[in-house]
Order: structure tokens, then C-alpha cells, then sequence
């Protein structure tokens, strides 16, 4: 897998520039950094960085080329302007792209509030210093499940499905509880191998503004979040079928994807998940921060398919 991490204007000039801002640390530094996580990761990297808007556009478009597996980001300044890096970064779409800010842009500057370039990102990491880089790597190889994520993920979702009624119902049960563990075990593999998405992405805004359990945001939205992901990845929904009891011989893939949502949302009625916010105290939610902030979520990076804002506040209003 090779990932391409690319700096704009005046990254090079880290521990000289604004170092109550940008740290003290310089740019050899965060280089030395990247390629030691691309290590960690077992990936090869490079790392790019120039002062000139052409040169940027130019590279992206030699990752098409190369057959880069994914992109990290960090415009500089034409962050907010750039609309010929926007469409650069907009013509690789194929190409996983998470969008880094070092500082919290959204507490300095007016200016530095709007960014043209993240609605064509799969997410955004900002306010985490040169971490920020490490986190968005992290979320770029998550884009990749391969086999053994898929088949910790798969026997997980079947023990759930068989005792996570039984645990909940009777919390006595000891062989259940003890499959679950195994199961949530086995999830975490997946994981942290694979990535979260745009399930989490979401939860996390519940959580941090409305002071609402991640487990239930996380329940609430996964058949809605999954309607939308079934559109790109209708066979990944095939096998899931089969594991949980369906025959899926002669049955298209949609018929798959329905019998896999439809059993996500009996096995949540069934231990009580609620369907809307409003039975948890939450009246006219905030859409639009809620929807902005999850397209920053770096879980958002690793869902298989890219949400915009406009889909992400239909979504939250499902559950409103």
C-alpha cells in the first residue's frame, strides 16, 4: 500500500513560524515521524511539500498515476482558497483523502473557518498538533478490509446476533456473556485493523454535544448508515445475510441488504435500542454542526463511502 502525505505553503517552516501555534518541532522532524508510523503501518510513504499552488495540483495528479491507496493532506493556506487544489483532490476521487490542520482552525481566524478543500476529503483531522498526520494515516490504511478483518467481523455479527438477546434478557447467562466478549474480542480485531466509518463519525457529535451513550448512538444509526454504504458495497451485505440465517441462493443483493437491515433493527427493538433522539431527552437537534463535525471525525476516512453534509443532516434527521 503507498500513501502520499502532502504539505502546502509554509509547513516547511515548522519551528520557525507562529511556535505558540505550530510547536516547536520542525519539519524534519514531522517527516521523521511519518515515516516511522508508514513503518508501524507497513506502507511506503512520501512525503511531499511545496510553497506553490502548481506544483501541489500537479502531484495529486501523479498519485492517480502511481496508483496511490491514499492521501494525506495538509493544504496550508489554500485550504481556504484554492478552488484548483479542490478540484484536483475532487478529480482523484477513487483515492482515499483525509484533509490535516495542525492548529484548531475553527478557534483562530475568520478566514480560516471555511475550507474549500474538505467536501471533496473523506475527513478531516484538526487541532492535534503533528499527531494529527499519524491519526489520518491511520484512517487512510482503514480504508483497506482485508480477508481476516472480514472474517473476525463476520463471526462476530453471528454470535451477537445469537446472544446478545440472551445476555441482555438474562444477565445470568454465562455462556452468553461470555460469547459476547468473545465477540466484542474479535470486533476489535476487525477494527482496529479496518477502521470505524461514518457509524462512529456520527455517534461521536451525539455523544460530545448531547451527552448521549456511544454504544446507543452507535445502534441507533447503524441500519441507516447502512442503507447508504449498501449502495457502493451491496456484496459485502450477501455474506452478511448468509452468516445470520439467510439462504442467499437465487436472491439478489438487495434482497440481501434487506434482510440484513431488518434484522439489524429487530435485534435493536429487542434489547431496547430507542429509534429517536427524542427519547433520549434530545429536542431540535443542532443538524448542521453535527453533520459538519462528522465529516471531520477521522472515523470518517475509513467508511467506504463518502458522505456530504447534505446526506449526513437527512441521515440525522432520520433519527430526530
Amino acid at each position: 500500500m503507498k500513501i502520499l502525505v502532502m504539505n502546502g505553503p509554509n509547513i516547511n517552516f515548522l519551528g520557525i513560524r507562529e511556535k505558540g501555534i505550530y510547536g516547536e518541532q520542525n519539519y524534519e522532524a514531522l517527516v521523521s515521524m511519518i515515516e516511522k508510523k508508514a513503518e508501524e503501518l507497513g506502507v511506503d510513504v512520501e512525503v511531499f511539500q511545496s510553497n506553490h499552488e502548481g506544483a501541489i495540483i500537479d502531484k495529486i495528479q501523479e498519485a492517480y498515476y502511481n496508483d496511490v491507496d491514499g492521501i494525506v493532506i495538509n493544504p496550508g493556506a489554500f485550504t481556504h482558497y484554492s478552488y484548483a487544489v479542490r478540484d484536483a483532490l475532487a478529480s482523484v476521487a477513487a483515492i482515499p483523502k483525509i484533509e490535516v490542520h495542525i492548529s484548531n482552525v475553527h478557534t483562530r481566524e475568520e478566514f480560516r473557518h471555511t475550507s474549500v478543500t474538505v467536501p471533496v476529503c473523506n475527513g478531516q483531522v484538526v487541532g492535534l498538533g503533528l499527531k494529527g498526520y499519524l491519526y489520518a494515516m491511520e484512517a487512510v490504511v482503514a480504508n483497506g478490509a482485508i480477508d481476516v478483518t472480514d472474517a473476525t467481523a463476520l463471526y462476530a455479527i453471528k454470535q451477537i446476533f445469537e446472544y446478545l438477546p440472551r445476555a441482555v434478557e438474562n444477565g445470568q447467562d454465562i455462556e452468553a456473556r461470555e460469547q459476547m466478549c468473545y465477540a466484542c474480542f474479535l470486533n476489535g480485531i476487525a477494527f482496529s485493523n479496518a477502521g470505524l466509518g461514518n457509524v462512529h463519525a456520527m455517534a461521536h457529535q451525539l455523544g460530545g454535544l448531547y451527552d448521549l451513550p456511544h454504544g446507543v448512538c452507535n445502534a441507533m444509526l447503524l441500519p441507516i448508515v447502512e442503507e447508504e454504504n449498501a449502495k457502493q458495497a451491496p456484496a459485502k451485505f450477501r455474506v452478511m445475510a448468509e452468516t445470520i440465517g439467510m439462504d442467499v441462493e437465487g436472491k439478489t443483493d438487495e434482497e440481501c441488504m434487506d434482510f440484513v437491515i431488518g434484522k439489524i433493527k429487530e435485534l435493536s427493538e429487542r434489547v431496547g435500542i430507542p429509534k429517536t433522539l427524542s427519547e433520549l431527552g434530545v429536542e431540535n437537534p443542532d443538524f448542521e454542526t453535527l453533520a459538519e463535525n462528522s465529516m471531520k471525525d477521522a472515523c470518517a476516512g475509513a467508511n467506504p463511502v463518502f458522505f456530504d453534509k447534505e446526506l449526513l443532516i437527512k441521515l440525522f434527521k432520520k433519527i430526530a
